[in-house]
């Protein structure tokens, strides 16, 4: 999935956060500076993700930044839903938090 609001804000241009979920629950992706692995478990629609490690390479403070909140944010998620144009919308309670949209995986 590539990210592309988080809170309500959006992201960075051509900044690229994304997120595959693999079926055996574990996770993967970007956060537009690091990399990032971790766990995610789903019951019905909810959901909750677990980052055990990113990298540790620096960037730009403004995409640091954006890594902060997009962390912070994606750990406090305990549901997610489809929006009508068939987003991927994790949330917190009633809260969008993060929207992405599918993509396919590159071979």
């Amino acid at each position: 999935m590539i990210v592309e609001d988080i809170a309500g804000r959006g992201i960075i241009d051509y900044s690229r956060i994304e997120l595959v979920l693999e079926y055996d629950e574990q996770l993967s992706g970007s956060t537009g500076c690091n990399l990032l692995l971790g766990r995610y478990r789903v019951d019905g629609s909810a959901m909750t993700i677990d980052i055990a490690m990113t990298t540790r390479k620096v960037c730009p403070e403004a995409l640091m930044y954006q890594e902060r909140v997009f962390l912070g944010t994606i750990e406090s998620i305990d549901s997610y839903r489809f929006d009508p144009t068939g987003a991927f919308v994790l949330q917190d309670g009633n809260q969008p938090w993060v929207l992405a949209q599918s993509h396919k995986r590159r071979p």
